[in-house]
């Protein structure tokens, strides 16, 4: 055990950045869909889809989790990761429809105001499609 989210078995953590943009995005992947709270606080919340997560909600478990920089235009991370867990045919099933459920969250950074800086890394599929790419957040 090296004290990392990776050292959970079925959690995988994959990570894309940019140094020109100076943005990333990281995406921990389930094996299996999980079961996920979240509490927001502070004034200016940068959050994706956390509403779902409330216990009144229908979905009980969700896919993945995407984290972005860039402020709020990091929240655009999470699709990246819910296109390519589409494409592996994983999500809450609605009769025919898989619909993967990626909340997230993003690091308000300055910079990220800056119009050459408004996006997060290009590529937040490439996070999901490498689990193992990063070296996996402390917990």
């Amino acid at each position: 055990m090296k004290n990392l989210l990776t050292d959970i078995a079925g959690v995988r953590v994959g990570h894309a950045d940019d140094a020109k943009l100076a943005s990333g995005v990281t995406a921990v992947i389930f094996d299996r869909p999980a079961v996920a709270a979240i509490d927001v606080r502070g004034g200016g919340p940068g959050t994706r889809e956390g509403a779902l997560l409330d216990l009144a909600n229908t979905v009980e478990r969700i896919d993945a989790i995407a984290l972005g920089g860039g402020s709020a235009f990091g929240l655009e991370a999470g699709g990246g990761v819910q296109a390519w867990l589409a494409e592996q045919g994983r999500g809450f099933r609605i009769r025919e429809a898989v619909i993967p459920i990626v909340p997230g969250g993003s690091h308000p950074t300055a910079i990220s105001a800056t119009p050459r800086r408004r996006r997060p890394a290009p590529n937040s599929r490439s996070a999901a499609s490498a689990p193992g790419s990063a070296r996996p957040p402390r917990i």
